[in-house]
């Protein structure tokens, strides 16, 4: 190529000496050429240095709506008392009377029939005395548990429920039983205790001449405790304070 454009600029002469010059001439600038042309290959210059460096804080990509997958909240957990309304549930306790609260019988409750509406659920249990383990006593003693947003209720909900979702624990009145009563009709007072995994009620009633007292506890497994006292005598069902 160079030998080429060093030929385009030479005159053309007419005389036999000027050809020969014209002629040495060319063959040394082709020497030249293909001198310079035989020469060691120069490195390339690098092209323009790419930093790939990684960046000094991650890029948060933030997902396109219509791909993301929302899961919904989990339901809020039942309260324990919701043990009471499953159909067909069966508790066996074993009992105790008397003053000592000695051993004597074993008392069954099942849950008949469960009626849910839009604002209360209702749940029919009865209880019995087991006399024959596979016989159901013909005439049982029937109460009627009523579930609101509210609490648990017996018979109706009216009035203060006797659990609440969360109870709050409340012990008697300090010397319970151990002094007169402060009323001619007697005094009430009411308890809310944490025994054996349950939550358990008390009420109790005082007067100059009588007293007695009821406590239920619940699970999450159902009646678990029951108990009745008249005087000095009791009737205890299940594990109870």
């Amino acid at each position: 190529m160079g030998a080429i454009t060093c030929l385009c600029y030479v005159r053309i002469a007419t005389s036999t000496r000027v050809t020969f010059g014209i002629v040495l001439g060319a063959v040394v600038g082709i020497g030249v050429v293909w001198r310079v042309d035989r020469s060691q290959p120069q490195p390339e210059q690098p092209s323009t240095l790419i930093d790939v460096a990684r960046p000094p804080l991650d890029l948060v990509l933030e997902p396109s709506s219509s791909s993301v997958q929302h899961e919904p909240p989990p339901p809020p957990a039942a309260p324990f008392y919701a043990s009471l309304f499953v159909e067909g549930a069966t508790w066996t306790l074993p009992c105790a009377f008397g003053v000592l609260a000695e051993p004597h019988d074993t008392q069954r409750c099942h849950v008949d029939s469960v009626n849910v509406t839009a604002g209360e659920t209702r749940a029919r249990i009865a209880c019995w005395f087991v006399h024959e383990p596979d016989v159901r006593d013909p005439d049982p003693a029937i109460n009627t548990y009523v579930m609101t947003a509210k609490g648990l209720y017996i018979g109706d909900a009216t009035g203060e429920p006797i659990f609440t979702p969360h109870p709050i624990p409340k012990s008697l009145p300090k010397r319970w039983g151990l002094e007169e009563p402060s009323y001619p009709d007697g005094d009430d007072a009411d308890g809310m205790v944490r025994h054996d995994g349950a939550w358990c009620r008390i009420y109790e009633h005082q007067s100059l001449d009588f007293s007695f007292g009821h406590t239920q506890c619940i699970s999450r497994h159902g009646i678990v405790g029951l108990s009745d006292r008249e005087m000095f005598s009791t009737h205890r069902c299940g594990s109870v304070p």
